[in-house]
């Protein structure tokens, strides 16, 4: 059941990160991303106890800059892919790989969302980002 999680987790993040705006209304089973005609991106992660995690332990919006949240996303994808791409990588968290742009201006939201994400997987499954905040690290 875990493995299901985590693939939707995955399978969310890695099609909610990609820079190319669908033309169709066909998105993969499981996710949704979408690119309004403002360029406004949206991050759904369809695992209840995220939308928990946003509402109890994750910090406030108002805590954070898109500037800030948008140039440690860059770190966490980063670190994210290398773990992905590591040999020795826990293939049972990093099953895909985040395509993110930096230079696309996804919005406040989705930067927030993407940030709390990995806070997300930090506090779920025990996983260490460098470019996690320290008050983000695993909360209880």
């Amino acid at each position: 059941m875990n493995k299901i999680y985590i693939l939707l987790l995955l399978a969310i993040v890695f099609t909610s990160c990609s820079t190319s705006q669908q033309s169709t209304n066909t998105v993969p089973k499981g996710t949704e991303s979408t690119a309004s005609q403002d360029d406004e991106w949206e991050v759904v992660v369809f695992d209840g106890e995220f939308e928990s995690f946003l509402n109890s332990r994750a910090r406030p919006r108002t805590m954070f800059t898109e500037e800030t949240l948008h140039s440690r996303n860059q770190l966490l994808v980063s670190e994210w892919n290398s773990r992905y791409y590591a040999s020795a990588a826990n293939r049972n968290v990093y099953e895909v790989s985040i395509d993110f742009d930096s230079n696309t201006k996804y919005g406040f939201e989705f930067e927030y969302r993407l940030y709390q994400f990995f806070a997300f997987v930090s506090w779920k499954f025990g996983e260490k980002f460098t470019g996690l905040s320290q008050s983000d690290v695993i909360r209880n």
